[in-house]
């Protein structure tokens, strides 16, 4: 899970929202009061999970096996993706 890069405590899931988010101007980490940022390496992994999601979501619309088959795999595929990208994110204090 994600830590601050300052004061190394874990962060909830609000905090990563809002960092998520809120990468640009940083999210002020509640236990130590620096401000962190998404790192760049973090931002870069990110790409590669959404560029699936959105290829899966053109496949169905050009292909549709079933509509409900197809919104299994499609709402699978994103809980996965959200996961991942909340997991893996890195946080600086360096902007």
């Amino acid at each position: 899970m994600t830590k601050c890069a300052t004061c190394k405590k874990q962060w909830t899931g609000i905090l990563l929202f809002k960092a998520h988010f809120a990468s640009a101007n940083g999210v002020e980490c509640d236990y130590c009061h620096n401000t962190q940022y998404v790192s760049e390496k973090s931002k870069k992994k990110m790409i590669i999970p959404l560029l699936l999601v959105t290829v899966v979501l053109l496949i169905g619309l050009f292909a549709p096996p079933s509509i409900t088959q197809y919104f299994w795999v499609y709402i699978t595929i994103t809980a996965a993706t959200i996961i991942y990208v909340y997991v893996s994110l890195e946080l600086t204090d360096v902007a």
